[in-house]
């Protein structure tokens, strides 16, 4: 495994590190938006110590990758993930209600291990969720072709 630091190599690296085994884990930071839609929206993890995967097969991913999770129940609030950056993990919500409140963790696939939220400047609210059936979001009703002929 390589290892990629975004603000370059740290001081002592050759002679503290290299050729070293250590194990990072992964730092859940926020969730944003805080509010989404009972229809399913992309919601954006800043989980730090993530980084893109090798191979972007949908196998590898299912072994290697993971999940955001409801992290009352255990539960996946994703219909599709993706890691697109370094701490930038995307997530689909799968449509329905997701109740005020809910607590977003990280899970892995590889160790089954889940990461809770890690937010100290906002006593974790940073990771809340909710996806409720209230709200100003649009509600398709109904199609019209317009176009003449």
């Amino acid at each position: 495994m390589q290892v990629y630091f975004d603000v370059g190599l740290p001081k002592g690296y050759n002679t503290v590190i290299m050729g070293k085994s250590f194990t990072l884990t992964p730092k859940l930071v926020s969730v944003s938006p805080n509010v989404g839609s009972v229809g399913g929206s992309l919601l954006i993890a800043k989980l730090e110590g993530v980084g893109p995967l090798l191979d972007k097969s949908e196998t590898y991913f299912n072994a290697h990758g993971g999940t955001l999770i409801d992290n009352s129940t255990g539960a996946s609030i994703c219909s599709k993930v993706e890691i697109r950056n370094y701490s930038e993990v995307a997530c689909t919500t799968i449509p329905g209600v997701i109740n005020s409140g809910t607590v977003v963790g990280a899970k892995s696939f590889e160790t089954n291990s889940v990461e809770v939220c890690n937010d100290t400047t906002t006593n974790g609210s940073a990771c809340l969720y909710e996806a409720l059936t209230t709200g100003t979001f649009p509600a398709v009703t109904s199609l019209a072709n317009t176009v003449p002929g």
